[in-house]
């Protein structure tokens, strides 16, 4: 698997870091430590039942095929099901769902931060000038060590709100809301206890958007 990494390394595209919180570090590349049962449901109305895993490059998914790992394009899959866990296609990741409420969802896209990885690796052996393609020669010889194997893991946030996909930040959550949600939004939002990379007031944010109309206060957006 930390070949496979390696060998996407080089074509790697970045994604806004300002919508990337840093969650720790894992030694995997992969969601899961092996191939899982999955099914995968594609948007042309194909359902595929192989062994497949979640690639943290760029949270895709990959499956076995003679000993090989294959990347599907994330562009063709609608959503993906590995035990109980479900992966549904937002922007160009696979994102984990996590919770459903009065039919909004909340999802998180677990990947590796690859440029941090990189900052970490040139740092550590004194390699600054260095560009990307030696970056990974040296981690493809015997120069890797233990510390070199452990990749720095961001998460993306996603509603899926009124049926549609956006972001878990300020901006996009506040265009996607009715003028009869941004009463409650705001005072909690506002309130002091809430951060955008905490990803419990994120759940507990959808809750409060996901309401009822009897259920909201009634008054009007300022």
């Amino acid at each position: 698997m930390r070949r496979l990494f390696c060998a996407f390394l080089i074509s790697f595209s970045c994604i806004s870091v300002s919508a990337q919180i840093s969650i720790g570090e894992t030694e995997r590349v992969t969601a899961y430590d092996k191939y899982q049962k999955a099914t995968v449901y594609l948007k042309d109305g194909q359902k595929v039942k192989t062994y497949g895993n979640i690639f943290l490059k760029n949270c895709s998914f990959i499956y076995n095929r003679n000993g090989k790992p294959y990347e599907v394009d994330t562009k063709r899959i609608d959503h993906v099901v590995i035990g109980k866990d479900t992966y549904i296609t937002c922007d160009t990741v696979l994102a984990k769902l996590d919770t459903v409420i009065n039919g909004n969802m909340m999802l998180t896209a677990t990947m590796i931060d690859v440029e941090a990885w990189i900052t970490k690796m040139r740092n550590a052996h004194d390699i600054t000038s260095l560009s990307l393609g030696e970056v990974m020669q040296w981690t493809a010889i015997d120069n890797s060590t233990e510390k070199d194997r452990m990749y720095p893991l961001v998460a993306l946030y996603y509603y899926k709100y009124d049926d549609k996909f956006i972001r878990a930040s300020e901006r996009p959550v506040w265009h996607a809301l009715p003028k009869n949600k941004r009463y409650a939004y705001r005072a909690y939002v506002e309130s002091g206890m809430f951060r955008w990379s905490d990803k419990d007031n994120l759940i507990e944010l959808l809750g409060i958007i996901s309401r009822d109309d009897e259920a909201q206060t009634g008054k009007k957006d300022k």
